[in-house]
């Protein structure tokens, strides 16, 4: 498999460490211009790689569409995003920090098409994340060897949408993010692959096919009704699974900063950690001790390496509220009203933490336990004003702004655990109030 990366030279670190973790990952044979390329040799040495590609990666940060530079029929990036517009490359974008190609009106005619093309977001905490979407998208692209060039690039062409961020992240932090295009899909040819296809793709990307015992998470769920929760241990934690959808952001009826609801996506399925993480998780205690109390007093830098280390990343503010309230747009986990039994808040935790998991009528609809109560829960998030958007609130530059907590803890009012209920604090903070809960993208073969 070959794959053809395009960048500016102030990414080359970024480039270098993803040019060798898709040679590792994919075996895939990766070119990137760490020699300068003269001007004279452009057609013979860029085509040639360009046309023996299967990927076109384009990294895309603040400096890739810098004006002063884009605009120039000469400068390479341009000529590169054109040659493999021509070509009909497979296009996918690697954006730093959640950058995205400003708008088609902003760009010279030969290139304004690269808006359309897909982009998966990389955070320098969640990279070997982003670099797993990424692996995922080219074995895609591998099972489309052997059809018309024609028919291959339909399958890489999505409808405006926005994530978490991805994820990401929601990040939500690492998800596919369609940047611009339509809906529309022709019927394609379902054919077996080729033998040629055999040889380019290691046996190992195609894990064997099983019947899914329960309905697919990349199906669209407009009722929480309609999802069975799903619960799995990966790496040894607990996770329940968050099938794609979408719902009502925020609240019209809560504080100002929860204005105005409007609509929020899940794009890309997820896991989410059954319980918040504890003490025994994660190898030491707090103020509150105890293997199975909830570990309290980290700050978000705390629990985002945690959260790393474990294979996993902070689950986006996006992705916690919907894994909280669900399509139904909940206004506590379990329904809309307040239940004693099902919280642990203020007014019925007797002044500390209690065990994770000790209010099971409390699970929501994807039967994650204790999203209202127990420990205020950090998030990837920066702390912005809604609506919710791809603005840059996931990038992990920022180490000194508010960051999001969600959920409410054992010493808050009932009325601040809410599912749209919003909290902030600089990440560097710890308090016996703060604790954290992890999340990880899905894959097929989960």
């Amino acid at each position: 498999m070959n794959i053809f990366i395009s960048y500016r030279r102030k990414t080359w670190p970024f480039t270098q460490r993803l040019a060798e973790r898709l040679r590792a990952r994919l075996g895939a044979k990766v070119f990137v211009d760490t020699d300068s390329i003269d001007d004279d040799d452009f057609d013979e040495s860029i085509l040639r790689h360009l046309r023996s590609s299967d990927v076109f990666v384009l990294v895309v940060s603040e400096y890739t569409f810098a004006p002063e530079r884009i605009n120039r029929e000469s400068d390479w990036v341009r000529r590169e995003i054109r040659e493999a517009l021509k070509l009909d490359l497979t296009i996918v974008l690697a954006m730093i920090d959640g950058c995205t190609p400003p708008p088609p009106d902003q760009l010279p005619d030969d290139i304004r098409e690269i808006t359309t093309k897909q982009g998966i977001e990389f955070y320098s905490v969640y990279f070997d994340a982003g670099v797993e979407e990424l692996a995922n998208f080219t074995r895609k692209v591998l099972r489309q060897r052997g059809r018309p060039l024609w028919l291959r690039r339909w399958g890489w062409m999505g409808g405006a949408a926005a994530v978490v961020g991805l994820v990401i992240v929601g990040l939500i932090v690492g998800d596919v993010i369609p940047i611009g295009g339509g809906d529309w899909e022709p019927t394609v040819d379902t054919t077996e692959p080729t033998a040629e296809v055999t040889e380019l793709v290691p046996e190992t990307l195609h894990p064997p096919t099983t019947e899914a015992p329960f309905p697919s998470p990349t199906e669209k769920f407009t009722r929480n009704a309609d999802w069975t929760p799903q619960i799995k241990e990966l790496d040894g934690v607990a996770m329940v699974l968050v099938p794609v959808g979408c719902f009502m952001m925020g609240s019209d009826d809560g504080k100002s900063d929860e204005h105005p609801a409007h609509e929020q996506c899940i794009n890309q399925p997820f896991w989410i950690d059954l319980t918040e993480v504890t003490n025994a998780q994660y190898g030491s205690t707090g103020m509150f001790t105890g293997d199975n109390q909830p570990r309290d007093s980290v700050n978000w830098f705390d629990a985002a390496g945690h959260c790393e280390n474990r294979g996993a990343r902070l689950p986006t503010e996006a992705e916690w509220e919907y894994a909280a309230r669900g399509p139904d747009n909940l206004i506590y986990p379990w329904g809309d009203g307040f239940t004693s039994a099902k919280s642990i808040n203020y007014t019925y935790s007797g002044e500390q933490t209690a065990e994770v998991g000790s209010k099971p009528e409390g699970a929501s609809w994807v039967g994650a336990l204790d999203m209202s109560g127990n420990l205020w829960e950090w998030v990837s998030t920066l702390y912005q004003p809604y609506p919710y958007r791809n603005d840059r609130r996931e990038s992990t530059v920022d180490q000194t702004n508010p960051r999001v907590l969600r959920g409410a803890s054992w010493g808050n009012p009932v009325s601040d655990g809410r599912t749209s209920f919003r909290y902030r604090d600089t990440p560097s903070s710890r308090t016996m109030y703060f604790g954290f809960r992890c999340a990880r993208d899905w894959s097929p073969t989960d």
